[in-house]
């Protein structure tokens, strides 16, 4: 999906850094799904998938800030968008409902968007 860039000599990409990306376009490959092409500073496109991440507010000609979050053996480059409300050791979650089962307590707790 992403063609090596780490050896070409353009620029050094690290796994746990934040990039920004330019979303061109969405589309849909042989596995059926959308996707959100993103492009990079350097004009290389990545994909990420676009269910995965709707709530994520992502559109067309925006800019989205993505974690390179690995980067496997054959150069391939896998972006998790930086989540838009969430940020690492704050999370915001509500307690919907708190059930009794014998010993056991069962909390169903929702995040700000809904999902539980």
């Amino acid at each position: 999906m992403t063609r090596p860039v780490l050896n070409e000599g353009i620029f050094r990409i690290e796994e746990g850094s934040v990039l920004s990306f330019r979303v061109l376009n969405i589309v849909k490959l042989q596995d059926n799904r959308d996707y959100y092409i993103l492009e990079d500073l350097y004009g290389v496109k990545h994909f990420i998938d676009a269910e995965m991440y709707a709530n994520f507010g992502i559109e067309i000609g925006n800019q989205v800030k993505c974690k390179v979050a690995k980067i496997n053996c054959t150069g391939r480059i896998m972006l998790e968008p930086v989540h838009p409300i969430y940020s690492k050791g704050k999370l915001l979650l509500s307690v919907v409902a708190v059930n009794k089962a014998g010993n056991d307590t069962i909390m169903i707790i929702e995040d700000i968007l809904k999902i539980r």
